[in-house]
């Protein structure tokens, strides 16, 4: 029984059916007429990809920064199997004739070569991002009449015990927040409290309403702290998957000879 099936990893595919493929990519050749023979895949497959019998990769061309190329070339070889990588590079591109020539001493330094990321995690943009995601977490995970999906209600900063709670682990947070960036903590301690009062706000008005507050939509009518990338409301937008960074944009790609069509007649 062979395999004789090739499937593509790239961002033109759906996030449903991301799952599926990594499900394929689990059978073994021995186990099913539907195992998965070979794998065609942009760098998406550097991240998250942990499928023991992968043990084959061709790269094409070098990749920007080291860092990628560890994280791609490791995919391979994760089980029982030894996994092999075949570097092809191309030789118009100087990149790629640099590790070429150095690649030898490349590879015997590999580490050193990693370069220092560039992400500043609590810069404005960053904290519209993931804050409002990390302050839901941090709190259902430490005050237990928080934990339930439909207990977002149960949020009162008018109670003493749950605001000393909230209080001591915000202030923990924010010591972190210090120790990591001190000229942040102001504004992140701004953020999280504006934060904490709309929170506050939604509850008490689900109170009065005598409806339940819950984190996120589960039916169509539903009040919720959080939505999600593509859904419409005033809810905070808590993105769920590494995809979910900004709204996906249309493009469409022009053949330079209807570029010129368009610039010899404008009309």
């Amino acid at each position: 029984m062979r395999a004789d099936r090739v499937i593509e990893l790239t961002s033109r595919r759906g996030p449903e059916e991301l799952p599926k493929d990594l499900r394929q990519l689990r059978l073994s050749a021995d186990q099913s007429d539907d195992a998965v023979d070979a794998v065609l895949s942009s760098n998406m497959l550097s991240v998250g990809i942990d499928v023991q019998r992968l043990a084959l990769m061709l790269m094409v061309g070098q990749p920007k920064t080291t860092a990628e190329y560890i994280q791609a070339t490791s995919r391979v070889g994760r089980g029982s199997v030894s996994g092999i990588v075949v570097t092809l590079f191309r030789s118009n591109r100087a990149r790629d004739r640099s590790h070429f020539e150095t690649f030898r001493g490349y590879h015997d330094a590999l580490y050193r070569s990693v370069e220092p990321t560039s992400v500043t995690p609590w810069s404005l943009s960053s904290r519209d991002r993931s804050l409002a995601g990390a302050l839901i977490a941090l709190l259902r995970h430490g005050v237990p009449v928080l934990t339930g999906d439909d207990d977002a209600g149960a949020f009162d900063l008018s109670d003493t015990r749950l605001r000393a709670t909230v209080e001591t682990l915000i202030g923990r947070f924010l010591d972190l927040v210090g120790e990591s960036e001190e000229d942040e903590q102001s504004a992140v301690g701004d953020q999280v409290w504006q934060l904490l009062r709309e929170w506050d706000r939604k509850a008490r008005e689900a109170r009065e309403a005598n409806e339940r507050l819950r984190y996120e939509h589960r039916h169509s009518g539903d009040r919720a702290l959080v939505k999600r990338f593509g859904q419409t409301g005033d809810e905070w937008l808590v993105g769920d998957s590494m995809r979910s960074v900004e709204p996906n944009v249309a493009v469409e790609v022009q053949e330079p000879e209807r570029e010129v069509q368009r610039a010899e007649d404008p009309a």
